[in-house]
């Protein structure tokens, strides 16, 4: 197999081409599956993910004319903008794990389908156009004739502090970004000459919450805007993403001018988690969106309770405005409970693909390389995939990985690797929290941050089985010869502190495949 593809690196490390045939998800034990091989020898992976009551992808429609939040659990997804064209809705937001900015498509704001690996901090409409808004290096603005591309390249204007941006346009035609923190800037914006014309502090400080309250600090971000009725409103986010269950929460205040002055809304915190014992902790960074129907809504992010390893996950309720002109959350409405859908819409295909046979032409979107990018990571061969390595053990081989859309899971690997050779599979977070099963000449491997089993096998045989069972944050590690009878590592690690309050960072566990060696070494995954 030809390595030329790789050749334009400039990292050394080596080339591993990995095979996997066909990824395919059922009732209580679904799955991916795959073969991974060497030229000379075969190395079949099989992952079987996911316990759903029905075998289906995980939305939370229930099939009855109600759903159960989250609306959308696919990794660590988060700081949301959303925008509507006819009856559809197109939703963006920040998703640092791996597969990295999606754009997600709905026709019910229910189910939602990913269809596109190009996000950014904001969606809006501009005049026939659409502009994306990103906060990476300043304000950041690319163009396109619609949602579905081709976007123009972001230039990025460097104006200052724009983090969480979002867009506000005015009624006379002008268009503004906003963003910042501690500190929120208003900038006008020219997108047609993607440039700056004028910058001023928004003059909106937040909302002064109860000394009382277990937040972890006040940390004013995550910033969105509607129009309504006269009033321009702006939703913030407040009391920091990680710390106790109680730290997030959504804030709004309202002005007749993009300028100011600024008037809290009575009805703060719009969205806020009071105890732990709640279904959702960390509630907060909500952005709202209006229906055909002429409903409202806000969808905020939120990590499932005492589930922060899994990321945070999309939820969805009903707003009403009162006569007064504010927006709130119904009492009616109960978190954990269902919820009547919003009135109209259809369903779209939801969430990720749960089967995939690596024959490409493109990777599918659930794929991804923690902090790393796809490219020259891989190509696709005659008989799958071929993979490059980055490193010589699970530290550092950065595994392919996919989100978790379950809360309980398990996969199976089967693999022949070849002496001198790694092939493992587990449940990875990040460089220093995973938990894998591994095989390398002759012994078997079980390894997390703290803790590692090792097991020399009874023949030095290089093919093997393993299992990896993720339930209640316990990750069980078997291993075995044939797929039927399996041995299990005395070690079973718990994952429940890999989470950005244990390891900061935003990372979520992931089930994962790798392959490393001390030298170059290359492997094919087929059917």
């Amino acid at each position: 197999m030809s390595n030329d593809i790789f050749n334009r690196l400039p990292r050394r490390d080596f080339l591993r081409n990995v095979a996997a045939g066909a990824i395919g998800f059922k009732p209580l034990a679904s799955g991916l599956s795959g073969l991974m091989a060497t030229e000379s020898s075969l190395l079949a992976a099989t992952v079987i993910s996911a316990r759903p009551e029905t075998g289906r992808r995980n939305s939370g429609d229930l099939g009855d004319g109600t759903y159960k939040n989250p609306v959308i659990m696919a990794g660590d997804i988060a700081d949301l903008s959303i925008v509507r064209e006819g009856r559809d809705y197109y939703l963006i937001h920040g998703y640092y794990c791996a597969p990295g900015l999606l754009v997600w498509h709905s026709r019910d704001l229910v189910n939602w389908e990913p269809f596109k690996a190009r996000g950014g901090g904001d969606i809006a409409r501009f005049g026939d156009r659409y502009a994306l808004l990103d906060d990476r290096d300043g304000v950041g603005i690319g163009l396109a004739p619609n949602v579905w591309g081709p976007w123009d390249e972001i230039i990025h204007l460097g104006n200052g502090d724009a983090w969480d941006i979002t867009h506000l346009q005015g009624t006379d035609g002008k268009f503004y970004a906003i963003g910042g923190s501690p500190v929120p800037y208003l900038y006008e914006i020219v997108p047609d000459d993607k440039s700056i014309i004028r910058t001023q502090k928004l003059g909106y400080d937040g909302w002064p919450y109860p000394e009382e309250w277990d937040t972890e600090g006040f940390f004013i971000e995550g910033w969105n805007t509607a129009f309504h009725g006269g009033y321009y409103y702006v939703l913030a986010a407040q009391g920091g993403t990680s710390g106790p269950a109680t730290s997030h929460m959504c804030v709004a205040a309202r002005s007749k001018s993009p300028a100011g002055p600024w008037e809290n809304s009575p009805n703060n915190p719009i969205i806020h988690t009071y105890t732990k014992d709640e279904p959702f902790w960390s509630k907060g960074q909500g952005t709202l969106i209006d229906t055909p129907e002429g409903e409202w809504y806000i969808l905020y992010h939120a990590y499932l309770k005492d589930a922060r390893n899994l990321g945070r996950q999309v939820c969805l309720e009903l707003v009403e405005w009162t006569k007064d002109g504010w927006f709130r959350v119904p009492k009616n409405i109960v978190p954990g409970q269902a919820i009547r859908k919003p009135k109209g819409g259809e369903a779209v295909p939801h969430g990720f693909k749960l089967s995939d046979d690596f024959r490409g032409p493109k990777l599918d979107l659930k794929w991804g390389f923690p902090a790393a990018s796809a490219e020259g990571r891989y190509r696709f061969v005659k008989n799958g995939m071929a993979l490059k390595a980055c490193g010589e053990g699970i530290s550092t081989a950065v595994p392919m990985v996919m989100p978790v859309s379950h809360r309980a899971f398990e996969f199976v690997a089967e693999m022949s690797v070849p002496p001198g050779v790694e092939g493992g599979a587990g449940i990875y977070a990040g460089s220093k929290a995973s938990a894998m099963i591994s095989l390398k000449d002759g012994t078997v491997c079980g390894q997390s941050l703290i803790a590692s089993t090792r097991v020399p096998l009874p023949s030095a045989g290089a093919r093997i089985f393993f299992r990896v069972v993720f339930i209640d944050d316990n990750v069980r590690l078997f291993f075995g010869p044939d797929g039927a009878k399996w041995t299990k590592l005395e070690t079973v690690f718990d994952v429940s502190g890999f989470h950005r309050n244990g390891f900061g960072g935003v990372e979520s566990v992931r089930p994962g495949l790798y392959v490393a060696a001390a030298a170059k070494s290359s492997c094919i995954v087929s059917n």
